[in-house]
């Protein structure tokens, strides 16, 4: 069973930014005796937002103005920045690091309507520290979320992409039998049975000799050039020993008027992944890693 973190790392990097921007946001909207909870109902929180920056309910209209919207977007930052005492360093702050400096912002010891001077130099310095501190620890959790989930992410995509074995040869079993009813008899002939290679992305099927053990099949691949990149063996594929193909038609691979063997070979997470199915439905998956 895979881990949850292969799924929470994904949300934890597009969610976890948008709740830090939305957490300052809402100290910014309290230190501005605005409600906090705008900040988390889009364009009403940018309506606000030009209320702190004591812009006009216009310049929202400016923001899906090409090139205009540059303007407004600055201006109602820098509305924000000097309005609580801040400098124009803090205006690009609030605009590349909004994640950084709207926490800054909303929890630091300045209020809104607040004159002061501009940011000094020294506070700016100060701001750059914490500002610092605060990426390289959201950063590093990243990482450590990343290194641990990462792995467990590749096992679930290639599950997933298992999937496509799984439903190929399940029509292939489907083909045969409707092909069985018709003439009596099982065939190793893909475009007889109606079934085609085209819509298939990761994985190529084919037929072996149903008289062959799994070993053996697996041996037989070890010993082809698989090419991953375009799923093809080179050469046919086909060998005496196990007779097996991946091509559209195998004369080589006995199949009876009882038994028939499909196959599917493909490569997941750059190791070969081989299934097969029988006329009794039997789907196992016999694995093979590329040596």
């Amino acid at each position: 069973m895979l881990s949850n973190s292969a799924f929470l790392f994904p949300l934890f990097a597009v969610f976890l930014p948008f709740a830090i921007v939305a957490l300052g946001l809402w100290r910014v909207f309290l230190k501005a005796d605005q409600p906090g909870w705008a900040a988390i109902i889009p364009f009403y929180n940018f309506y606000v937002l030009c209320k702190v920056a004591k812009k006009p309910v216009w310049f929202l209209l400016l923001l899906f103005v090409p090139i205009a919207n540059f303007y407004a977007i600055f201006s109602i930052w820098n509305g924000v920045s000097k309005n609580f005492g801040k400098g124009l360093g803090f205006t690009l702050g609030l605009i590349f690091l909004p994640y950084i400096f709207l926490l800054v912002l909303g929890f630091d010891e300045s209020s809104y309507g607040d004159q002061s001077p501009p940011t000094t130099g020294l506070q700016f310095l100060q701001i750059v520290l914490v500002a610092g501190v605060v990426a390289f620890v959201f950063i590093g959790a990243v990482g450590i979320l990343g290194v641990i989930a990462i792995p467990n992410f590749q096992k679930f995509k290639g599950k997933a992409q298992q999937s496509e074995a799984k439903v190929a040869l399940a029509q292939l079993y489907t083909a045969q039998k409707a092909f069985h009813v018709e003439y009596g008899f099982y065939h190793t002939d893909l475009e007889a049975l109606k079934m085609t290679q085209s819509n298939l992305q990761s994985y190529r099927i084919g037929f072996v000799n149903p008289s062959v053990l799994d070993s053996e099949i697996l041996a037989t691949l070890g010993e082809l050039q698989l090419d991953p990149a375009k799923m093809q063996v080179i050469p046919a594929g086909r060998t005496p020993a196990s007779h097996v193909d991946l091509g559209n038609y195998c004369s080589d691979c006995t199949a009876t008027k009882d038994t028939f063997k499909a196959v599917a070979v493909g490569f997941i997470n750059g190791k070969a992944d081989v299934w097969t199915i029988n006329e009794s439905k039997q789907l196992k998956n016999i694995q093979w890693e590329e040596k």
